[in-house]
């Protein structure tokens, strides 16, 4: 239920903001991270001797794309998070995210 509410917000999002999109120019900021990750007990469990080790790498990336004009703004950010574990694959993730805001000022 929620993400279906949460595509219908961001596509409403995207078909607002077109008229403005189409005057003004869009600026991309991408951004991507990338690092080594180690961890003794990984779940954080309480039992002693069911710990998980997990030793990989991680992926953060995401591109900003905004269209501003003097009347208001579009912006949406698609985002990946990404974990590998060459030793316990059952702990690797790949989690997407959208996320979009807009602000469009009416002559009074």
């Amino acid at each position: 239920m929620w993400s279906s509410f949460r595509n219908a917000a961001c596509g409403a999002a995207l078909i607002m903001g077109a008229a403005q999109a189409r005057a003004a120019p869009w600026q991309f900021d991408p951004r991507i991270q990338i690092g080594a990750l180690t961890d003794d007990n990984y779940r954080l469990t309480e039992v002693r001797g069911a710990e998980i080790e997990a030793t990989g790498g991680w992926l953060d990336a995401q591109l900003n794309a905004r269209s501003e004009d003097p009347r208001g703004f579009v912006q949406v950010t698609p985002r990946v998070r990404s974990t590998f574990f060459p030793d316990a694959s059952e702990e690797e993730s790949t989690d997407g995210f959208l996320g979009a805001r807009w602000y469009r000022g009416w002559l009074r």
